[in-house]
């Protein structure tokens, strides 16, 4: 067989497996980009990941307008040609569909729109979707007991474990009205624009069907900073090398820096790498949405030696960092133990902690 058919092959193989529901080819930036296109153009659904992902199904999904994607769930809900397992809601487990059973509750959530001021404008570059992180939404049945929590947008850029914010998933509740509130971190209810209480009207259909009023809370900005329940957080190091500081290259694959613990609503975990900072003459590492609570800090030596090797992990999420230290640990290591507090959040986005200065045993 030439290169030429082998090549031809490979790529028919491709091509047809994008049609199958169970294609093992996969892109893991690619599949959670079409998951976060499909959560947008059906906010009632909660999107997720098909249990294999195809990487070229996925581009075509991001590659679609919310109107196209639209007209293609209604041709599977018809049982018209092929279902998207993209669609899990439609996709059943005995034919064309997703390989995962369909739930059967009710999934949905909200975001928040931070407002400058009463009218809630839009501007040019559309809603303002941040500033109100982690905040807690709590769902309530018609009797004002809450049935079920959820955290406002607490999905960690570029991976790590928050044991929050996964929407209101696959609810077992009897159809009929209920509200959410949103709340301050102090424990008292958020007001919207309107100085009212910020809560949303919820009609669970007996369908299967969630109807809302809207799909936003509408706050001020100076409400959102209320209502904000975590910071990042970050520190500075520098690390030497027989006495000599290293090269800001060799500090930043040297050092990998986890950070574990428990917060009041659970386990926070994430893993980074430094990055140099010229006005600071120091490296800085920062992790994203931290709510208060107690943590261990453990600064891992890597031998990461070749310039390839460092660009296999260049662009690296949270699983290719645990990769990157279970394949490079040099066994020399640091811990430290930081704590967060609720005042730390109050004053503002970010917490600045403290600063070390590191030895490696390795000198390149």
């Amino acid at each position: 067989m030439s290169n030429q058919t082998a090549r031809t092959l490979v790529i028919f193989f491709t091509v047809a497996t994008a049609s199958a529901c169970g294609s093992v080819e996969t892109s893991p930036a690619t599949c959670e980009d079409a998951r976060d296109h499909i959560q947008q153009c059906f906010p009632d659904q909660l999107a997720r990941l098909p249990d294999a992902c195809d990487a070229q199904l996925a581009a075509d999904v991001t590659s679609q307008s919310c109107g196209e994607l639209e007209a293609s769930a209604g041709a599977a809900a018809k049982g018209d040609g092929f279902c998207n397992p993209f669609f899990w809601w439609l996709c059943s487990s005995s034919g064309g569909g997703s390989s995962t059973s369909e739930p059967t509750g009710y999934s949905f959530n909200f975001g928040v729109n931070v407002c400058e001021s009463e009218l809630c404008v839009e501007d040019l570059f559309g809603e303002v979707r941040w500033g109100a992180d982690c905040g807690k939404i709590t769902l309530h049945d018609a009797d004002g007991n809450v049935v079920a929590t959820d955290y406002v947008n607490d999905r960690l850029t570029w991976g790590g474990i928050q044991d929050t914010g996964a929407g209101f998933n696959n609810l077992d509740l009897p159809a009929g009205e209920y509200f959410a509130q949103l709340w301050r971190r102090d424990g008292e209810p958020a007001s919207n624009v309107d100085g009212e209480l910020a809560q949303i009207n919820v009609t669970l259909n007996e369908s299967g069907g969630v109807d809302r009023e809207t799909d936003d809370f509408r706050i001020l900005r100076t409400e959102a900073e209320a209502v904000r329940a975590c910071a990042d957080v970050g520190g500075s190091l520098v690390s030497t090398c027989d006495g000599e500081v290293e090269s800001k290259e060799d500090t930043e694959w040297n050092w990998m820096i986890k950070i574990e613990g428990q917060n009041a609503e659970g386990r926070y975990e994430n893993i980074k790498r430094s990055r140099f900072v010229f006005q600071a003459d120091s490296h800085r590492y920062l992790f994203p949405k931290v709510r208060p609570g107690n943590y261990t800090l453990t600064f891992i030596e890597t031998d990461v030696w070749s310039s390839w090797k460092r660009d296999d992990f260049r662009n690296s999420k949270y699983e290719d960092y645990l990769e990157l230290v279970d394949r490079y640990a040099t066994g020399n290591a640091f811990t430290e133990t930081v704590e967060i507090t609720e005042a730390d959040v109050a004053r503002g986005d970010f917490v600045n902690i403290f600063h070390v200065d590191l030895d490696s045993q390795i000198c390149l």
